[in-house]
């Protein structure tokens, strides 16, 4: 290797990873604007609408929170991709049961016109034909899109259970 050229890798792997530590370190976290605060405050009562709806099988407010190509991505199940497929799936879930879930919410983050909530989950399916109820908790997060109005709508949901393998 010619001196020029060694001179160079030393300079790169001696800076390399100052590039990279220095490019690493966490920045301060954005202070919420009042947009912002109020925004958070949105997607919670958003977060709650949908629950009330979901135990009372109100099938028409939970896909007016969604967007039109919303994707729901259930534990063991393919993708549900757009409220048609949405609504048949729910039309299934509460002809079998009786729903009562709650949630709670620990982080809001937005980022322009998406935003972020996660949080924790409790769920109960009374069959209605009879029998043990289903109980599970868990972890969920959910990806909303701003709308053009300046509300939300839930886009992409995930959860996944806490209960020990069966």
């Amino acid at each position: 290797m010619t001196q020029p050229n060694h001179h160079r890798l030393t300079v790169a792997l001696v800076c390399l990873p100052l590039v990279v530590l220095l490019g690493c370190t966490p920045d301060e976290p954005p202070v919420p604007t009042p947009t912002d605060n109020a925004d958070v405050a949105t997607i919670h009562a958003l977060v709650q609408q949908s629950v009330l709806a979901l135990n009372t099988n109100d099938i028409e407010t939970l896909l007016a929170l969604h967007t039109e190509d919303a994707v729901i991505l259930k534990p063991h199940r393919s993708p549900e991709i757009g409220k048609e497929v949405m609504r048949s799936s729910l039309e299934v879930l509460f002809r079998q049961f009786e729903v009562n879930e709650s949630r709670d919410i620990a982080e809001v983050q937005i980022a322009g016109e998406w935003a972020f909530a996660w949080g924790t989950y409790r769920s109960k399916l009374t069959p209605r034909s009879g029998g043990e109820p289903l109980v599970e908790t868990g972890k969920y997060i959910e990806v909303l899109r701003r709308q053009l109005g300046g509300g939300w709508k839930t886009a992409r949901t995930i959860w996944n259970t806490s209960n020990p393998k069966q």
